[in-house]
């Protein structure tokens, strides 16, 4: 843990500058890839696409872009997680849930990737539209083109036949095949021209009364074209040179309808540029609003981030330093109280290294049955409640034996105040135990009697010298207060003590002690017992009084002959 957090200062001061560049580069890496991907999917997509109706090659070219785009944003994604969880692991942090913030980054990722894909597939819809249209013009173009070539050659079919008569059989029979393939070819434009008025809508005004002109000459052409197979062979010149005229009538009609026709494939060409450059501009625009709307706010959150897991790491360094040197043992646990980590303090006073108790609770592993069971329960209280607790329980070490500790444990909350787990710091109080054992032990077997009283002049300890010189039990003065009216009290002179006099309530108010103050006690039975009292005031660490002990001394058989020395007679 030490060495992931004591890498040298100016190779952590320059993280942030470091990763904001290489995200900018994976941010344009990535912009890079969406252009060069929406390429990739035109030109793929020309040769896949093939015999597909509009809506299935939008379909296939939206599929075949989020295929495309799919792995550079899986590892843009993944790179910018692997980068936040390292950061999290050498900081010793918890991952906290996603702030607000970075759900609303994510969305509008996600949106934005979403716009991209629809904006992407309805221009893939739009060129495939293009590129139909395109077709189905440089097919009626062609078919023009055959149009004229088929009426010339009747024309000049039906001349030869009339100038010609001992051939015009051969003349005829190939004038009706010009005749059959312009029928076919004028039905094929037919549908044609019907397509595209579906697609684009009405046809231009000059196309319009050029195709109905062009269709009533036609009708005509093929009309006299069939009557010059039927006369006879006087009859044919005449006819064969008017077939011929309108033939070049026809000609011109068609030259100017295939004139329309590529001047309107021209225009719609030019509206696929135009509308190619505006769906560029508007891919162009997309890229720049996903750069200032996610990935400018990702750098500035990563550098925020950076700056504070900086900070973080310094201060864990030195917290780390002081909770792997101190003496005492340092134990983390997570929220269900298991064991995560100890420093070198806690094998030294347990025996036990953090491989032997990770993911065991404190309680399973160093119980013992000489702790409290009330300590017990206030500690598992506060952690229930998630509250600081400080008590002193007994351990059983790895070897055996028992040793007592001062636990002083503090819940742990992440930056968005949610429990991550507890810290105990355990110090070793083995010896002050020890020691207040065997003066409990000492003053137990004092012939002098001893009262130890809180802040308030209540009775809280006493030994069993005090409970015989004072006549009472144990149970009995637990709690009862030095003012308690019960306490018959009086002066050598006979007269009665106050309450206030008492020497332990002098002591608790002055903060001094209070040496061989002597009254009398009346007893439940009803006798009278003198005591010397000594009052020693017991002061905190703020230099508060927090109580008084009191030493009794049993002066009934002593106080008579202590008057008779002193005043030459008994006291009445």
């Amino acid at each position: 843990m030490i060495d992931s957090t004591t890498e040298p200062a100016d190779a952590r001061a320059s993280a942030p500058p470091r990763q904001a560049r290489r995200l900018w580069h994976d941010a344009a890496a990535l912009m890079a890839t969406v252009a060069a991907a929406d390429l990739l999917v035109l030109l793929v997509q020309r040769r896949w696409s093939v015999g597909l109706d509009g809506w299935q090659s939008a379909l296939l070219g939206a599929l075949l872009l989020a295929l495309v785009l799919a792995v550079p944003l899986y590892w843009l994604l993944r790179t910018t997680v692997r980068a936040c969880e390292l950061d999290a692991r050498q900081t010793q942090a918890l991952r906290p849930p996603a702030p607000a913030h970075q759900r609303r980054l994510r969305a509008v990722l996600y949106g934005m990737l979403l716009v991209i894909g629809l904006a992407a597939g309805w221009q893939v819809w739009q060129a495939q539209r293009a590129e139909a249209a395109r077709q189905v013009d440089a097919e009626l173009i062609t078919l023009a083109g055959h149009q004229r070539m088929q009426s010339q050659r009747i024309g000049r079919l039906a001349v030869l036949a009339a100038l010609a008569p001992r051939n015009s059989a051969v003349h005829l029979a190939e004038l009706r095949e010009s005749q059959a393939a312009m029928q076919r070819a004028s039905k094929r434009m037919a549908a044609l021209i019907e397509q595209q008025h579906a697609a684009r809508g009405l046809p231009s005004g000059n196309i319009d009364p050029l195709l109905n002109r062009v269709v009533v000459q036609q009708e005509s052409l093929w009309e006299n074209a069939t009557y010059v197979a039927q006369v006879d062979a006087e009859m044919m010149p005449p006819i064969a040179l008017g077939l011929q005229a309108e033939a070049d009538a026809f000609l011109r009609d068609m030259d100017a309808l295939a004139a329309e026709l590529q001047a309107e494939a021209d225009a719609r060409s030019r509206l696929a540029v135009d509308s190619n450059r505006e769906w560029a501009l508007l891919m162009l625009g997309l890229l720049v609003c996903l750069a200032l709307a996610v990935l400018e706010p990702l750098v500035r959150t990563l550098r925020r981030q950076q700056e504070r897991l900086l900070a973080q790491a310094e201060e864990t360094r030195y917290l780390a330093l002081a909770a792997q040197r101190t003496g005492n043992g340092v134990v983390f646990t997570d929220r269900e109280h298991r064991i995560v980590w100890v420093n070198e303090g806690f094998t030294r006073l347990s025996g036990y290294a953090l491989a032997e108790v990770a993911g065991r609770t404190p309680g399973a592993v160093l119980g013992s049955d000489r702790t409290p069971p009330e300590t017990l329960a206030r500690l598992a209280q506060a952690m229930a409640l998630r509250q600081a607790v400080q008590a002193q329980v007994c351990d059983r070490a790895k070897d055996g034996r028992e040793y007592w500790v001062d636990v002083d444990m503090q819940p742990l909350h992440d930056e968005h105040g949610a429990l991550t787990g507890f810290v105990e710091v355990q110090s070793d109080i083995t010896e002050q135990v020890l020691q207040r054992q065997h003066m409990a032990k000492l003053i137990e077997t004092m012939p002098v009697g001893m009262l130890v009283y809180d802040a308030a002049g209540v009775i809280r300890e006493s030994n069993t010298a005090a409970c015989r010189i004072l006549g009472q039990s144990a149970e009995q003065l637990q709690g009862r207060a030095a003012a308690d009216p019960r306490w018959h009290r009086v002066r050598e002179d006979g007269t009665d003590m106050p309450a206030e006099a008492h020497p332990a309530l002098l002591s608790l108010r002055s903060g001094q002690q209070v040496n061989g103050a002597v009254f009398g006690l009346r007893l439940p039975n009803g006798g009278l017992r003198w005591l010397s009292l000594d009052a020693q005031p017991l002061v905190g660490r703020d230099g508060a009084v927090e109580g008084v002990i009191a030493c009794l001394g049993d002066l009934t058989e002593k106080l008579p002959l202590i008057h008779i020395f002193v005043l030459g007679h008994p006291v009445e």
